[in-house]
């Protein structure tokens, strides 16, 4: 089937949209269809959700409760993981190092942590704040070092 062979639903285009105020001959002059007088009845008479009248909504009778600014108190970390580490083929690795190999930018300023348990085949010396149980002993059975900087 292709679009010129298309048809309509029987009755389906008999119904006319409501043409209102348009006279008193028409059937639906003077008011509209709107009833008389009142908010409702005026040009821009829909309110908003939630409003109430004039009292003091629920939204707004009722208490805060939460915290609304939950990703500022999160500790963010630049996440390292060994095996991306190894296939660098450094000898340290520290902010300064990873910048240059482009692994993170020079505008994150965010805490470095060490993560993973993939086997080291060559020693490497870490520089970072912060190290997993895992990746310290992988990095400790290489040979290699850990520095925590604060």
């Amino acid at each position: 089937m292709e679009l010129h062979q298309l048809k309509s639903v029987s009755k389906s285009r008999n119904h006319k949209s409501k043409v209102v105020g348009r006279g008193h001959g028409s059937g639906l002059g003077k008011t509209s269809s709107r009833g008389q007088k009142g908010q409702k009845a005026r040009k821009s008479g829909l309110t908003r959700l939630g409003f109430e009248g004039g009292q003091t909504p629920l939204y707004r009778r009722l208490p805060k409760y939460g915290v609304a600014n939950k990703g500022i108190l999160k500790k963010r970390w630049v996440v390292l993981n060994l095996n991306k580490v190894a296939k660098l083929n450094l000898k340290t690795v520290t902010r300064a190092t990873l910048i240059e190999k482009k692994v993170i930018s020079k505008k994150n300023n965010l805490p470095l942590k060490l993560i993973g348990n993939t086997k080291l085949t060559t020693p490497i010396h870490f520089e970072v704040q912060k190290i997993s149980k895992n990746a310290l002993n992988a990095v400790q059975t290489s040979k290699g070092s850990v520095k925590i900087i604060t």
